[in-house]
């Protein structure tokens, strides 16, 4: 597997690109927790992912976990049809937001964010 991450608007869209299988999570965790340190949001792109299992799921959840204690906003995007209908049976749309697109994740937290920064004193 491998990862690459890109910045925009204050949110660190991390891209991945092969399998994300138990042999890839200890390679997985580390680089998305640093990733979390300097960022306001985070965007897992599955877009390139040809295989995921339970590790790998566990591994998204994991990092939505790790985000949300961080206070940080998590998304994911380009999930395939069969992982969303995991997602969907498991009840992880209540754990963090998934779009079709790219552009549909960035906006959408793009705006929480700024609500958020309204409240600000």
């Amino acid at each position: 597997m491998n990862l690459a991450y890109r910045i925009e608007d204050e949110i660190c869209i991390i891209d991945l690109d092969g399998e994300l299988i138990i042999e890839q999570i200890q390679k997985f965790k580390p680089y998305t927790t640093k990733l979390m340190s300097n960022s306001k949001a985070i965007i897992l792109n599955l877009n390139r992912v040809s295989l995921i299992d339970s590790a790998g799921i566990g591994a998204v959840m994991w990092t939505a976990k790790i985000a949300k204690q961080k206070k940080l906003e998590f998304a994911v995007c380009h999930t395939p049809d069969i992982l969303g209908d995991i997602f969907r049976s498991m009840g992880l749309y209540e754990m963090f937001s998934i779009f079709d697109t790219e552009t549909k994740a960035v906006e959408h937290i793009v705006e929480k964010l700024s609500k958020f920064s309204s409240y600000a004193i």
